[in-house]
């Protein structure tokens, strides 16, 4: 989900907002991965990047965005990003860091063998 931060608005609502509104989805407590500006010296855009675990039951309306956006929810299994993020698919920097933040998490988590 990608979207604006309106004004009196903090970076965490917006994600939320911006994902109930894009898929759907009722977020809560959204875990900040990092923040960082897209071009530094170029641009002055700023992303606020968040992770949040969800289920069927966090579905609560329906997704494709507000007014003429047009929004496609893709589901893509943990496997298939990994294999994607492996062979250098993933285009955009902001899913890059996501999914290696993901990665690393998951990996992080795992007891290790002997």
């Amino acid at each position: 989900m990608a979207g604006v931060i309106d004004a009196n608005e903090t970076p965490e609502a917006a994600a939320i907002r911006e994902t109930f509104e894009e898929t759907g989805y009722q977020i809560r407590a959204p875990r900040l991965i990092s923040k960082f500006f897209t071009s530094p010296g170029g641009v002055s855009e700023r992303v606020f990047l968040y992770f949040a675990t969800v289920t069927d039951t966090d579905r609560i309306g329906k997704s494709g965005g507000v007014d003429d956006e047009d929004i496609k929810v893709v589901q893509l299994a943990i496997d298939e990003l990994f294999d994607r993020l492996a062979h250098g698919s993933i285009e955009d920097p902001k899913l890059l860091i996501g999914a290696y933040w993901l990665q690393d998490r998951l990996q992080w988590r795992r007891p290790a063998t002997s």
